[in-house]
This record gives C-alpha cells, structure tokens and sequence, in this order.
C-alpha cells in the first residue's frame, strides 16, 4: 500500500508538471477566449515571469520603420473549393476540364492588388486599407451523381412538364445537401448538366445529281433558366404585380455556397437605357457560343477560352460575395446595438384606411439582423408610430428637404412636368440638428440615448416617413431609402407601383413604392455594419464606384432585380468580418502612428530606453504580434467570436506600447546647432586649392614688383 501511495504522489506531481509544461508551451491558456470572450482583461498581466523570461523575449532586431510597416499590412488567407459538377465528361457536350489547368487559370487571373477597400472610409482613412486577403484555391471535381441529380430535375421541368423555367429551390437543395456533407469553407458550384434536347429525323433532299435524298437525325435544344418562388423572392403569395427575374446562378442563405450553371441561359438584365453593369448574353460563359462549328461533339468546345471567361466568373463571384467592398468604415464594435424605427405618418393611423399585404413591416428587419451579433452583442430593434403633424420639427424638415426639378417627356407631344424629390443631405442635417439639440423631442421618438449615450451602446435611427398621398416622392430622385454613417432615411408613398430603368430580358422593371421593407434593409446593413450591395465596388484607378449586376440576383435586398426580404450568408460574413476589420485597424494604425511620430527622429528604443524597459517594449510587441496573428486565423477559419478576442484584446498592449515610448519621448530633447559638413567635398577642396594659388601668384607677383622697383632705384642712384 506504501507504494501504491507513493505511485499516485509521483502520478500526481507528473500531471501537476505536465500542465505546468503545458502551460508554459501553450499561451492560449492564458490567452483564453472562453474565459474572456470579449478581451477585457489584459492576458499579459496573468503571465508568469518565467512565461514572459522564455517565450516573449526574443528580440527580432526589426527598426521601428519595419515595425509601422508590419502593422500596417494586416492579411488574411481566404480558403475557396471550386468544385467542376458535370466537367469530366458526363455533362453537356462531354467536356472534361482538368483540375490542375483550371487552378493554373485561376492562381493567374489573380490580381497582384489584394488589398480591401472602403466606398465611404472617415475623414483620414485611405479608401486603400491596410488590409490585404489572399485566395486560397483548390479545384476538384463533385461526384458523378451530382450532375446526375441536376441533369434529371432540369429534363423533368423543361421536357417532361414543357417549361423553360427550373424552381432554383429544385437545383439549390440538391447543392446544399452536397455542401452540408463535403463543405468545409467557401464553395462556388460550376455546373454542366446535359442540356435537354430532343433528336429529329429530317429529310435532306438531294443537291446534285450524284447525291441522293437521305435522312439526318438533328439535335435541337431547349432553352431554359431559373426562378425563384414566391417564398424564395420574400413577395407576397398570389401577388401578380411582380414576375421574377430568371437567373443562371444562386447563392446560398445559410450555408457558404454559390452556383452556376453554365448550360442554362443566356440571360440578360441590368440598366435599361443608360449605366453600367449590364449582365449581357456573353457576361455569364455559355457553352454554345464556345462550339465549334462543323465538329463533333466529343471535341465541339474551345476549351482554353471557355475555362478563361469561366475563371474570370468565378474571381468576380470571390470579389462579389467572398470580400465586397466596405461601405462605411471603420464600423464601432457595441455591446448593444439598438435600431429604433421611427414611423412618421402624413394622416393619423386611424384615418389611413387598412394597410396594404406591402407595407413596412418592422419584424421583417428584426428577423434578418438579430442574428448578425458577436459573441456578447446584443442587436434590438424597436419602433414607434407617430404622425407627421404631431412632430412639428420632423415635418419642417421634410418641408426644408423638398426640392423640385423639371423634365420634358414625350407624351402625344413634348412636355414639361414637375417632380419632386426629397433632398437626403438636408434632410440628414435637419433631423440630426433637432436630435441634438432638442432632447425632449429625441425621447418622444425613442432615442433617449442619442445625446447622452451609454458606454458600450450604439443607437441607429430609421426615420421611415411614411406619405400616404399618392404623389410619387423618393430621396434623390431615385431612392427609397439611403444610409448615413448615424441614421437611415426611408421614405414610402401609396404611388403604387413606379417604372424604373431596369430591365430584365424585355420587361422592364418596376418597384413598389408603399413598401420600403427591402431598401431599409439595405441601408441599414450599410449604416450599421458597414456592408455593400454585391453589385457596387471601389475601383482605385478611377477613384469611383463600378457596378457590376452579375450577383444582384436571389438574397439581395440591393436592387430592383430581386424582391428578396432575405439576406445571403455573404451579407452575414461580412458584417461581421467589417466589425472584425474595424477594431483590428483602430489599434494597429493608432500604434502605427505613435511609432511613425518617433521614428523621424532617426533613434531606435534602445537608444532612448534602460535595458529593463527595453525589455519591457520587446515583450509587448510579441504579444501583440501574436494577438495579431491569431486574430487572422481565426478570421480565416471563419470563427469570428475567437477572432473577436483576439481582436478586442490587442488595445491592452497597443496601450502599453503608447505608455512606453511616451516614457522614452521623454529622453528625446530638440536643440540648435550649426549645420557643419564634416565629409570632405571635392569642389570645397578645388575651390579652396584654388584660392591658394591665386593667394600664391599675387604675393609672387607683389614681390616680382618690389624686386624690380628696387633694381630701377639702384640704377638711378
């Protein structure tokens, strides 16, 4: 028993050392997200002196230059499947693509510039940021039966019940089951199902005398295209007023995934008469404008032409949905966020009749962004009723905003008509006026906590006004709501429905105007976390906005092309990743600055430091780094909560470092002095050998002179 005693004693210590060497190996320990899941202790003060002696003392010897320009490249890797459904010569025309050419296409077609950019950065802040993604990519091909499921419900629909249009749902559940089994990050699905067709035995009659009449079997194909259902689209059930824009291409809700399919269409929609970003027939590669003519159909494609315009969708597809643009940035990160919607009636609720099935309804917002929150974040979404007339400001306002402008239509003959519009920048200025100034008025609306706000909460606005004339009126002329950085405009009208100039195929398109459900998503995603439209993006070579309508399509709440009141896991990753981003950026550029204004004066740390805070500063900095670093990980590995701690975490040190180098600006002093040029110079030195010899042959000269007045003396005498 003595020694069974002693066993379990040393079984013990071994654990208890085991930790201990545990501990010592792994920082995450201390580090611990579980713990402090929001970073607000400051793990470097809970490490042993021994931790800090072994692991963060390593002096890597970079300058404080390098040390600025470190912080200011933030990267992070991005990992992306491309999976080939029908490409290996079981779907449409039999083409078999190989896995490695294709990734050879796609690393190649990769931009060098990788940096992410902000639409609307803050007054400072480039809209370069420095914040680079790397594209990791691997292509494989999807098991033979994916096709197979995708090839059996396009003939079913298209031959079997004769339409051209497929349920999206049909292909979309067959794609998301593959996803759920095999998906591990990103998936963009690059479809080539058998295009349904039917052969005909036609009779060719004979063109010369050595011909003869004899029969040929033709291949002739049908057409067909993708729409969403009613439920999908987020319209009203039985609604005829809007008919679904058809699509060659999804995007998954939940799920990380996109689709293509490149036997479907073509299609064509965007900008009817003027703008960019038109989807044509040859935006989206179709195989049939790949055949060649007169060849069979074993080798009908031109092959390196067709995966090129085809990786060129799939890199625009990563910039659309994988990393958009940032609308506003930075974004703050609250604990709590409130959005208050604020709904002004033109008549009072009784009077205003019963509701149309289309009007704003605020549970729709509530649904789509309460689940858009970090760890330890709280998104509330309220609102409150009132008429117009009862808030005297908010109806001056409107009045200050109005504005008119004039056009002339063809209408059985030339026409000038008047419209009005509602000026948003005048609008914003008088509603944020009232809001600050009078906070009596603010706490009628809900917004007790604009003035004076909480630590930890931001509050966000929606001023939905809400005009039940008939008269059209719209922000800008051609908006139903916009975003600030502070608040959202909205505005709805009983106009019905209004033509814009959009098109999709022949039709062109029209939005409702009683329903600002869709556009006060929109905005709001943009106000409070920064989020862009797929279609909009930052061009740095012209310094404006480009439009591309390519993925307007589906969960979109941008855009007249969808009527979805529904948001695509795109719009969610990037929230969060925006609030991710944001934090990251304020701590690393505001030590970058600090280390930037020490750095002109050309002295390192230790020049300015004793040996112990020098030390001090070492470890600091390796802490951060490795914050920094971990905070990319996590991030790639799309676990934003722990990603989040890490990010939340690095103003302890980023702290700690300003207080060190204010201790070692206090060893820096400025004085005057004469500008002296030690270094030799050759025109210095030939100027003043120069003088020399001039000085030389003037005094040689001189006494030439005295000699011979001398001599002219002596022979006078």
């Amino acid at each position: 028993t003595m020694c069974a005693k002693w066993c379990l004693v040393a079984l013990c210590l071994s654990f208890v050392a085991g930790v201990v060497a545990e501990s010592r190996q792994n920082p995450t320990l201390v580090f611990n997200p579980s713990v402090d899941p929001l970073g607000e202790e400051d793990g470097y003060k809970q490490l042993t002196q021994l931790d800090v002696e072994e692991k963060w003392s390593v002096d890597d010897g970079k300058t404080l230059q390098d040390r600025s320009t470190a912080l200011r490249d933030f990267s992070v890797a991005t990992h992306v499947d491309v999976k080939l459904v029908g490409f290996s010569g079981d779907g449409n025309y039999k083409l078999a693509l190989n896995t490695a050419d294709f990734l050879r296409f796609l690393e190649a077609s990769l931009t060098e510039d990788s940096h992410v950019y902000a639409q609307h950065p803050e007054p400072g802040v480039p809209h370069r940021l420095p914040i680079r993604h790397r594209y990791f990519f691997r292509v494989q091909k999807a098991k033979p039966s994916l096709a197979q499921e995708i090839t059996k419900v396009v003939h079913s629909h298209v031959m079997g019940k004769k339409k051209s249009h497929v349920p999206v749902e049909e292909v979309d559940k067959i794609i998301q089951k593959d996803f759920e089994e095999s998906g591990l990050s990103y998936v963009i699905y690059l479809l080539n199902p058998i295009a349904p067709a039917i052969t005909r035995t036609v009779q060719v009659n004979a063109t010369s005398s050595d011909d003869e009449a004899h029969e040929e079997e033709q291949r002739e194909l049908f057409t067909y295209w993708y729409t969403p259902s009613a439920d999908t689209r987020g319209s009203v059930k039985g609604d005829e007023e809007f008919k679904p824009c058809p699509t060659v291409l999804w995007s998954g809700k939940q799920d990380r995934y996109a689709w293509i399919d490149f036997t479907a269409g073509p299609i064509t929609y965007g900008p009817h008469t003027s703008g960019n970003g038109l989807v044509s027939d040859f935006t989206i590669p179709n195989l049939e404008n790949f055949k060649l003519e007169d060849a069979d159909d074993d080798v009908a494609i031109h092959e390196d032409e067709f995966v090129a315009e085809v990786v060129s969708t799939v890199v625009k597809t990563c910039s659309a949905l994988i990393q958009p643009t940032i609308h506003y940035f930075p974004r703050q990160y609250s604990n709590i966020v409130k959005i208050q919607v604020i709904e002004l009636l033109s008549e009072g609720p009784k009077a205003a009749g019963p509701l149309s099935p289309h009007r704003y309804d605020e549970s729709q917002l509530a649904q789509q962004i309460t689940d858009l929150n970090l760890v330890g974040q709280t998104i509330e979404v309220s609102k409150v009723t009132l008429n117009l007339a009862t808030c005297r400001l908010c109806n001056a306002a409107v009045v200050a905003a109005t504005k008119s402008r004039t056009s002339t239509v063809f209408k059985g003959g030339l026409r000038t008509t008047l419209h009005d519009y509602l000026d948003s920048a005048v609008l914003h200025y008088r509603l944020k006026d009232m809001l600050t100034r009078k906070p009596d008025v603010a706490a009628e609306l809900g917004l007790q906590e604009w003035v004076q706000t909480p630590e930890g909460v931001r509050v966000i606005p929606v001023f939905l006004f809400d005009l039940r004339g008939s008269n059209l009126l719209l922000l800008d002329r051609f908006h139903q709501a916009l975003s600030f950085p502070d608040m959202v405009l909205a505005v709805q009208t009983n106009a019905g429905l209004m033509t814009v100039d959009y098109s999709c195929g022949d039709d062109v398109l029209s939005i409702d105007s009683r329903d600002a459900s869709r556009p006060i998503l929109a905005a709001t995603l943009e106000a409070v976390w920064g989020v862009e439209a797929p279609y909009k993006s930052f061009n740095p070579a012209t310094g404006a906005e480009d439009q591309d309508f390519t993925w307007s399509i589906g969960y979109c709440p941008w855009g007249p092309f969808s009527q979805s009141k529904a948001i695509s896991f795109s719009q969610r990753d990037a929230s969060l990743r925006n609030l991710l981003y944001s934090t990251i950026y304020q701590s690393s550029n505001e030590l970058a600055d600090v280390i930037d204004t020490f750095a002109k004066y050309e002295m390192g740390m230790g020049d300015v430091l004793l040996p112990g805070e020098y030390q001090h500063y070492i470890r600091r900095f390796n802490v951060f780094n490795y914050k920094l670093e971990k905070a990319a990980m996590y991030m790639s590995l799309l676990n934003f909560n722990t990603s989040l701690f890490y990010a939340r975490s690095l103003r302890h040190d980023a702290r700690a470092l300003t207080a060190i180098f204010a201790r070692g600006a206090q060893y820096v002093h400025s004085h005057m002095a004469c500008s002296r040029d030690d270094e030799s110079s050759i025109l210095r030195d030939t100027v003043f050998l120069a003088a020399v010899c001039v000085l030389i042959w003037v005094v040689l000269k001189a006494v030439q002179d005295f000699f011979k007045r001398r001599g002219s003396k002596g022979k006078r005498h």
